[in-house]
């Protein structure tokens, strides 16, 4: 008997006579039983939205990985692009440039071959200009897509070109 009492004072429940459970569980019973279906269906509730979280934060977590893939493949192709400008294209135009000149001097070539080696020069200084700002870009949309931002570039040109007019179109 005195162990029946430490008990109840140690979990500060009353136990029936026989000791095994508590004396309230049972006679709650039919009240807990009428309450339950309402507390089975919030369970269920709380369940389906807790699911519903999991697999948006999944997509989203799919969606980021996916979006970094893209953007530093994007990345690598660009500085690809604009290293060749640099390393190659630009220096061939410099040397195909200096040699029009020289055959110009040398009375070989005529001016219009020298202006269109001038023309051909600018033209690969201005694509190498682009292709410098097209890596820019792809690194920012790079860092953007690793931080979980989204991609920046929405697949307009910012550039603003004009025509002979001098009227600008974007």
């Amino acid at each position: 008997m005195r162990e029946r009492e430490a008990h109840e004072r140690q979990t500060d429940q009353p136990h029936d006579e026989r000791g095994d459970e508590p004396a309230h569980d049972r006679r709650d019973a039919p009240d807990a039983l009428a309450a339950a279906p309402d507390q089975i269906q919030h369970v269920r509730e709380a369940e389906q939205r807790y699911l519903e979280a999991v697999n948006a934060l999944a997509e989203k977590a799919v969606n980021a990985r996916s979006e970094s893939r893209e953007a530093f493949g994007a990345y690598k192709a660009s500085y690809a692009i604009a290293a060749q400008y640099e390393r190659e294209v630009l220096p061939l135009r410099d040397t195909i440039s200096a040699e029009t000149e020289l055959q110009f001097n040398a009375m070989q070539v005529d001016a219009f071959a020298l202006l269109e080696a001038a023309r051909a020069k600018a033209d690969a200084q201005v694509a190498s200009i682009e292709a410098r700002r097209n890596f820019w870009l792809a690194s920012t949309d790079l860092s953007v897509a690793v931080l979980g931002g989204g991609n920046l570039s929405d697949g307009r040109s910012p550039i603003i070109s004009a025509d002979a007019s001098g009227s600008a179109d974007n």
